[in-house]
């Protein structure tokens, strides 16, 4: 009896969600790694191609994908060495390689902007992808399904027993190697193991002992196959409706048709008709109700429900159903998510770089200063910013928040896309090139403020 009570005490001040009250469906026990959750064999192929099937096909989350990448993936390079000439060489060479894919990607497809495109939009759906670094200074995008350890390489049985879904590890869990696999139709053939330090594995990682990403929209495809579904079900409810588009009911019995008596032949593709009914008879137009206000509803309830997996506001995706104030808002908010996936982003995109600029020191093409080593190097990859929706109200609150001293003109211009050294360099510029044509300057003041109007001694024309 009183160890009954003790039970029931234990049970009272206990936590309820480790208690099975009946009410609902007992979880699941599972402490398990999350790569041993999704089986590399069989349940992570099965979610890597339903992601693709699903971008492939439904607008929706092809929408969602794209709307993702472009915004995360709106970077530009900038050297910060402090050093404009050297700044400047920097650029050069990075232009020259990253804007010309002969120079930076090993088939010659893609620019390094369009391959850390391509990088993020299949981390987004298949969870990861890696780029490998080669000796000629070129990259290859390695997608993240041929990392497998599916197809090992035959004379060595020891690295099935040390690698797990395509990656090697040591006992602190640090990837050691990489274990790539070549397409052969439908299957995967063994191709090569590469070091870690070679390739640079980006992905989406919500566990530290994880060791390959999984994508975010996991737990969204089957709200999007839901949506892309009753959308196709919806439709053909509509186009049967107007391809029955009549109805009619007699009294008596008997076939209708041109043979016999008392019988319809209506064609609607001629126009509009009048029907002569004989008495007793009526004819009713098969209207659709599809697709109904309460189905509106609740596929944008579903389809906002799904963009939650990226962060991405419904306001984007349902046009007009918000106003100002909440559009800036939200973007304000979904910044904040653009920016971390973009620091995750921009640490692979450095260790290109920093792998880049050694190999062209040690080509010569690049010559630091004196004492100098790579680890002076510093530069920025820029992101794009949220663009001023009422442009006279927010420069007029910009400029109030730098006469308060609360921000800075750079942070200003970094916060809408912008870079002020550029900025001040081009006005710096400009003011040389007026002065030599003898332009007269132009009159700065409060936005809103009327400006006095130069008199016309201090006017000066050109000849």
């Amino acid at each position: 009896m009183l160890e009954k009570l003790k039970h029931g005490v234990g049970r009272l001040l206990g936590y309820d969600a480790v208690e099975d009250v009946g009410k609902r469906k007992q979880r699941r026990i599972s402490v398990k790694s999350e790569d041993r959750e999704l089986d590399p064999n069989s349940y992570r192929r099965q979610l890597v191609s339903s992601g693709r099937d699903l971008v492939r096909n439904s607008c929706a989350a092809n929408w969602a994908c794209r709307t993702h990448t472009a915004h995360v993936c709106n970077l530009t390079f900038h050297s910060r060495t402090g050093q404009p000439d050297l700044d400047k060489r920097i650029e050069e060479l990075y232009h020259w390689w990253a804007d010309r894919p002969q120079n930076c990607d090993v088939a010659c497809r893609h620019s390094l902007p369009e391959i850390y495109h391509l990088l993020e939009e299949r981390a987004v759906v298949d969870g990861d992808c890696g780029l490998l670094k080669l000796a000629d200074g070129r990259i290859q995008a390695v997608e993240g399904d041929r990392i497998s350890d599916a197809a090992i390489a035959p004379t060595d049985a020891q690295r099935s027993k040390t690698f797990y879904n395509g990656v090697q590890v040591d006992d602190a869990g640090r990837p050691i190697a990489y274990n790539i696999c070549k397409r052969q139709f439908d299957s995967l053939a063994f191709e090569r193991a590469v070091p870690a330090w070679q390739l640079l594995l980006h992905g989406y990682f919500t566990r530290f002992d994880q060791l390959r990403g999984i994508t975010p929209l996991a737990p969204a495809l089957n709200t999007f196959a839901d949506a892309y579904e009753a959308t196709n079900f919806t439709l053909a409810k509509m186009k049967q409706s107007a391809l029955f588009g009549l109805s009619i009911f007699r009294e008596g019995s008997g076939d209708l048709g041109e043979d016999t008596d008392g019988g319809y032949n209506i064609d609607l593709s001629k126009g509009p008709f009048v029907a002569d009914m004989e008495p007793g008879d009526r004819m009713e137009w098969l209207e659709s109700k599809s697709p109904s206000s309460e189905f509106a509803a609740f596929y944008k309830t579903v389809i906002s429900l799904a963009l939650k997996s990226l962060y991405i506001p419904a306001c984007f995706f349902n046009d007009g159903d918000s106003n100002y104030s909440e559009q800036r808002s939200k973007m304000q908010m979904w910044q904040v998510w653009v920016e971390s996936r973009r620091n995750v982003l921009r640490q692979t995109l450095n260790n290109l770089v920093a792998w880049r600029l050694g190999l062209f020191v040690q080509d010569k093409a690049l010559v630091l200063p004196k004492g100098w080593t790579l680890d002076h190097l510093k530069w920025e990859f820029v992101g794009a910013g949220l663009p001023w929706l009422n442009p006279v109200d927010e420069v007029k609150a910009a400029t109030a928040a730098i006469a308060a001293g609360i921000t800075s003109p750079q942070r200003v211009c970094k916060q809408i896309g912008e870079d002020a050294g550029e900025i001040l360099a081009e006005i710096a510029q400009w003011n040389i090139d007026r002065q030599a044509l003898g332009v007269p300057a132009p009159v700065y003041g409060v936005l809103g403020t009327p400006q006095p109007i130069p008199s016309p001694d201090r006017v000066m024309y050109l000849d």
